[in-house]
């Protein structure tokens, strides 16, 4: 039995974490399990959670002592991973701030938005910096379905490249890492990173094999009922289909639209207001309660360029904070071979590109919180100080929290499943309304 660290409340095992909806579904407690009575199984509602064999348990407490879905210190993490507590409330500790893109056209054509990731990987692979490289794909065998890979070549990289919004149990394939030799990169979106630092700071050996923490800024996840919702809007039939991605940049190029290759070789694209409109409806609750949108606790973090003077750009930009030595020197290593294209930037432009994620994240938490504890639901510990809510602040958490219900109710999801587009987009401004003033006037 093991106690989480900021409060009273004792655990059993993290499938008591689970059954309060505070499961992140990273797959870290997986790997950390001595008697391996852990495993990780996709729920009815589409997410990927700890199913534990009580009988093998031992209550060793180690699945609590990683698990990043009730709890991540970000002061004892920052000091692990830092050695200093960061100046930035926002961002998080950083070194620089870069706009970019692989240099390959290919490369950036085949990533979500600059290609850095991709081409970072590639390069720290050819020059002997790594080993290898944990990152996901999207199966062969099936193709809705995440397969994470120790990637040990630049064409299993190349197969990894683009976004994957559904749940990864990215942190599973840790556990193959643990008796490897070598040097790692891993790719992982924050929840995920969270769980492996936490990860590092009991199996200490895994800071000699995991050189390189690549983090990409991360504002959802969606229930793998989103893509079945995709499929009906683009009248696809799951048997039929030979590829899906979220983004793909053929038709109207960046940010990209929902692609779907048939078997027969027929492609159809759905425009991506399809997807960008029900991200509030099959983002789980959990993902609404994090804390951190930029990846803070990454070497480097990569995300879209949301910025006018770019968004032109059909290619696509990135935007990247670099935070640690080791990231930095890859990333001069790399420009000056010739390998990405980078021009540095000021902090305030990395805010201005994540703008409405990061006033979410970090200024609407409180009410959030406020929302769950009024309704009976668990909320995880951040041992960070949150702004004041205010009241129209309340009023959009309800129905953020409303929304995160309504897919997995009979009659709520199948009126969603039929809503006209016009129906959602007219939806989401008389929401976004509500404190939309109020975003502009406290990010800072």
């Amino acid at each position: 039995m093991a106690k989480n660290a900021n409060t009273e409340k004792y655990y059993t095992n993290v499938q008591e974490i689970r059954d309060q909806g505070l499961c992140v579904g990273c797959g870290t407690c997986f790997t950390i399990c001595p008697k391996k009575a852990i495993t990780i199984q996709r729920n009815h509602e589409g997410f990927f959670v700890p199913v534990v064999d009580n009988e093998v348990c031992s209550e060793c407490g180690l699945c609590i002592e990683v698990c990043p879905g009730h709890d991540v210190d970000f002061d004892r993490i920052n000091k692990f991973v830092f050695g200093e507590l960061p100046q930035d409330r926002l961002l998080g500790g950083y070194l620089n701030c870069y706009l970019g893109y692989a240099v390959d056209t290919g490369v950036r054509l085949a990533g979500t938005s600059g290609g850095l990731v991709t081409a970072l990987l590639v390069f720290a692979l050819e020059e002997n910096l790594i080993d290898g490289a944990v990152v996901t794909r999207m199966s062969h065998a099936d193709p809705l379905t995440p397969e994470v890979l120790i990637a040990e070549s630049k064409k299993e990289i190349l197969t990894a490249s683009k976004s994957k919004y559904c749940p990864v149990p990215l942190n599973v394939v840790v556990r193959e890492l643990l008796p490897k030799d070598g040097r790692y990169a891993i790719v992982g979106v924050p929840c995920q990173i969270h769980g492996l630092r936490k990860l590092e700071m009991v199996k200490t050996e895994l800071k000699r094999k995991i050189v390189l923490h690549l983090g990409l800024v991360c504002s959802h996840i969606m229930s793998f009922l989103a893509i079945d919702h995709l499929l009906h809007k683009a009248g696809v039939r799951k048997h039929d289909l030979a590829k899906f991605q979220y983004k793909n940049k053929a038709l109207r190029g960046w940010p990209g639209d929902v692609f779907f290759m048939l078997k027969n070789g027929t492609e159809r694209f759905l425009s991506r207001e399809h997807r960008t409109l029900i991200v509030s409806f099959f983002t789980p609750w959990r993902c609404k309660m994090c804390y951190d949108q930029v990846n803070e606790f990454a070497d480097l973090s990569f995300g879209d360029a949301w910025l006018p003077e770019v968004m032109h750009c059909k290619e696509g930009m990135s935007v990247l904070i670099s935070r640690t030595k080791v990231g930095e020197r890859l990333l001069q290593r790399a420009r000056d071979k010739g390998v990405v294209e980078l021009q540095e930037i000021p902090r305030s432009k990395i805010v201005q590109s994540q703008r409405g994620a990061l006033f979410s994240k970090k200024n609407l938490l409180g009410a959030r919180f406020a929302i769950s504890r009024l309704l009976g639901t668990n909320v995880p510990e951040y041992n960070v100080e949150l702004p004041r809510p205010r009241r129209r602040e309340y009023l959009s958490a309800f129905l953020e929290y409303t929304n995160t219900h309504i897919p997995y109710n009979a009659i709520t999801g199948f009126l969603l499943k039929h809503t006209p587009l016009s129906i959602l987009s007219l939806y989401k401004s008389v929401i976004s309304s509500s404190f939309i003033r109020g975003k502009k006037a406290t990010l800072a």
